[in-house]
């Protein structure tokens, strides 16, 4: 097997009958022959990519690193929030239905997210522990009181000098998962 080349393209997912609907970025490995299925990555941007201009997550994260050229073996999703927050009902609907366009293994969903994507991470993982492999919140928060629903790997990143979001936050939320 060669180098896969990847295709990046925007697409839009509606998720309520009141028409709600999530843009999105999406990364994935060239669809091969073989029938493989790929791990999918779910990263959210935090409240300054907030808006309408799905081209906007490509600041940060890996949109940013793919926006330069970084090739991954995975399929990489980066959803755009209209509002300030990440409802993790809308995620879930996303994740579904990807899970039926496109060839993922369903062993292997990660979730991350910086800032209020960070948020979204903790919040989604403790909203619905059952689907994800792993998750990946950075600089983020959330309700330590449901941190025993969280029964996945936490990998949890945060600079103690960040002046926008506390770091105790993030702290806080593991030292719940580790039931300190």
């Amino acid at each position: 097997m060669g180098a896969r080349s990847q295709e990046m393209y925007q697409k839009k997912v509606f998720i309520s009958s009141r028409g709600d609907s999530l843009n999105y970025r999406l990364l994935r490995p060239e669809v091969e022959k073989t029938g493989l299925q790929y791990p999918l990555v779910l990263f959210l941007h935090g409240a300054g990519e907030t808006g309408d201009d799905v081209e906007k997550v490509k600041w940060l994260g890996p949109p940013a690193l793919i926006d330069r050229g970084r090739q991954y073996p995975f399929i990489v999703v980066s959803p755009r929030s209209a509002e300030h927050g990440w409802k993790p009902e809308f995620l879930y609907k996303l994740i579904s239905q990807l899970k039926e366009d496109l060839r993922v293994d369903e062993d292997r969903l990660y979730l991350t997210g910086l800032s209020m994507g960070g948020y979204g991470t903790w919040a989604t993982a403790q909203v619905y522990p059952e689907l994800f492999a792993a998750i990946i919140p950075i600089c983020g928060g959330g309700s330590p009181g449901m941190a025993w629903r969280i029964s996945m790997p936490v990998w949890c990143f945060h600079g103690e000098e960040d002046d926008v979001v506390p770091f105790s936050q993030s702290q806080e939320m593991v030292d719940a998962v580790r039931g300190l």
